[in-house]
């Protein structure tokens, strides 16, 4: 079974070469490698297509117009001409045996879409990890609960990339709106537990750098009728608290906690216990 590679890119070309060297080195289950560059400056652009214009798999599109990721993505993903279709960042690196372990998972478990665990910079992220939950056949609540579907670990069956796409409009959490709305249509959806990649936390506009847990807070709340009130309150218990609690903005971080009861009727001491676990541990690590 042949694949195909979206990778979406802007300005990063040392990156974009380490990206492209981990997907060819993933054997022959690679059928393209969709690159999309994002209106990077023409002397990028020169330098992208003198490096891989002539590599056998790669499929180079160039954007006249800087219009975002999602707009790279979906271009990379309506290009796609293979029955899986798998999404990369530029700047992250897929593991060893990545594809063939979740291809596997997929056909095994007869999934849509599937998920994996990663590393951060080559190093397990600790910190997280002692707070992902486990996952039980059940997306939208292992995100609301505190895990993470980062997008370079997602594989899915192109019919679902094509049919749902990624939403232009979502200023951030855009992985997190697509999987929401995966599910929403029925899609079967799985979580490897295994780190197959290698997530690049070195640039400066990534969500993991710049939580805003207002945004946040709104962005859950337009889409109660994907989450529902149990995981909007899982994430207000969970997630949002924690954002919060972060930023030293600590009244809000405990309203975080109790806002649930008045505005979904809804209270689950068990996630605010876990809330206030991370609080100790990020402040005094316990």
């Amino acid at each position: 079974m042949e694949i195909s590679v979206c990778i979406t890119h802007y300005n990063r070309v040392e990156l974009l070469e380490r990206a492209i060297n981990s997907v060819l080195l993933q054997s022959n289950f690679i059928g393209e490698i969709i690159v999309v560059d994002d209106c990077s400056p023409k002397e990028i652009q020169s330098e992208i297509f003198i490096k891989f214009g002539q590599v056998e798999l790669v499929k180079l599109i160039f954007l006249e117009k800087n219009q975002g990721p999602q707009v790279a993505r979906n271009t990379a993903i309506d290009s796609a001409r293979y029955e899986i279709t798998a999404l990369m960042d530029c700047d992250d690196v897929w593991l060893e045996n990545k594809i063939l372990k979740q291809l596997e998972y997929i056909n095994s478990e007869n999934l849509d879409l599937c998920s994996c665990g990663f590393v951060i910079d080559g190093k397990p992220d600790l910190q997280a990890e002692r707070f992902f939950p486990s996952y039980e056949d059940d997306a939208v609540k292992y995100l609301c609960s505190g895990g993470h579907m980062q997008t370079s670990t997602l594989v899915m069956r192109s019919e679902v990339a094509k049919l749902v796409r990624f939403d232009v409009s979502v200023r951030k959490f855009q992985d997190w709106d697509f999987i929401f709305r995966v599910a929403n249509k029925q899609y079967r959806i799985g979580y490897l537990n295994e780190r197959l990649v290698d997530y690049s936390n070195l640039a400066t506009d990534q969500m993991t750098k710049s939580y805003d847990p207002d945004y946040a807070k709104s962005f859950i709340l337009d889409r109660l009728e994907y989450v529902g009130r149990d995981n909007a309150t899982l994430f207000f218990i969970n997630r949002l608290s924690a954002m919060y609690f972060k930023k030293g903005v600590y009244a809000r971080a405990v309203l975080s906690l109790v806002e649930p009861i008045y505005r979904f009727r809804c209270f689950k001491p068990i996630a605010v216990f876990s809330s206030i676990k991370r609080f100790l541990y990020y402040k005094i690590g316990l």
